[in-house]
């Protein structure tokens, strides 16, 4: 998985592919197409489309959970400057370029 990492105070995340509002103030807004992971490191999963945390999976943590994603998901780790210690995730699945 490709990881971007983000400080930010800014509580809304947008799709850069489609523009969909994935994030507001309140946590997930909507989901679209290539949304895959939303979820926090204080609380688990708010959104999991590929079921990444099941019974089948000893790993409860989202950052090790999502890091072993391959290079076709990029991961946004989003960091409010306020409290480092609370770090959101979200996971994209972004279509490939042609050729």
């Amino acid at each position: 998985m490709k990881k971007i990492e983000i400080n930010t105070s800014e509580l809304k995340f947008y799709c850069l592919v489609c523009g969909t509002q994935n994030v507001g103030e309140e946590g997930l807004k909507d989901t679209c197409d290539h949304l895959v992971y939303l979820g926090t490191n204080d609380g688990g999963p708010e959104y999991d489309k590929l079921k990444l945390h099941n019974d089948d999976n000893e790993e409860n943590d989202p950052d090790e959970v999502i890091e072993k994603l391959d290079d076709s998901y990029t991961g946004f780790y989003c960091y409010h400057p306020s409290s480092r210690s609370i770090v959101v995730y979200l996971v994209y699945c972004f279509p490939n370029k042609p050729g």
